[in-house]
């Protein structure tokens, strides 16, 4: 479920983003569609499987809302998806640069 949990976490954040700017409709019918795949598959797999498949259905489905999500921000925003989700070398180094002050300030 890792992985899942992953992509759920930096869906969320992409939403944030839409709330805050107004919500579009489309947002809701993307968790709709997912949450309705995330039935069938519970239907589908969990009495045949049990806990292992209900893991799978939940990463399955957290993937799937990431996607959308995702590829809506990117389409709005006008962004690409490597843009958005890779941290740039400058970006790593100021972030290494603060943790550093933080550090050795005490």
């Amino acid at each position: 479920m890792l992985p899942g949990i992953f992509f759920v976490s930096i869906e969320s954040v992409l939403v944030q983003h839409f709330t805050g700017t107004g919500l579009p409709l489309l947002i809701p019918v993307f968790w709709i569609i997912t949450m309705i795949v995330n039935l069938g598959l519970n239907i589908a797999l969990v009495p045949a499987w049990g806990a292992r498949a209900a893991a799978v259905n939940s990463t399955v489905s957290y993937t799937l809302i990431f996607l959308l999500v995702a590829a809506f921000f990117c389409r709005r925003t006008g962004r690409r998806a490597l843009e958005v989700f890779l941290l740039r070398k400058y970006e790593v180094r100021d972030l290494f640069a603060r943790f550093r002050r933080r550090a050795f300030a005490r």
